[in-house]
């Protein structure tokens, strides 16, 4: 479901995709987050769409904050590593990985 304009806020690095979305018919919102920093390669050009990217070598460690439209009831995160720090409307979030799920519900 598309979200209206002004419902939330997301600060990440600029490695980190987000992806926001709401479960229809229930006050809920999972917030998809995907750091992904592809190392530097260099290769021909005529090559280029026949290579895959690089692999990860690191796991990627990264803080983003979501300044969700009214303080969440509930705030929790897939993995069991994530830091999560809630103040009123504003989440704080230590993630450590490449895939992150965080849901709020009201």
């Amino acid at each position: 479901m598309l979200l209206p304009p002004g419902s939330l806020r997301i600060d990440a690095p600029t490695t980190v995709q987000a992806v926001p979305t709401r479960e229809a018919g229930r006050d809920v919102m999972h917030v998809h987050l995907l750091a992904y920093a592809s190392a530097p390669q260099s290769m021909p050009a005529r090559d280029r769409p026949r290579v895959l990217p690089a692999l990860l070598e690191d796991v990627p460690r990264y803080r983003a904050r979501i300044e969700f439209e009214r303080p969440p009831a509930q705030v929790s995160a897939t993995r069991t590593t994530t830091r999560i720090r809630t103040e009123g409307r504003v989440v704080d979030l230590e993630v450590e990985g490449v895939h992150e799920v965080v849901t709020a519900s009201w």
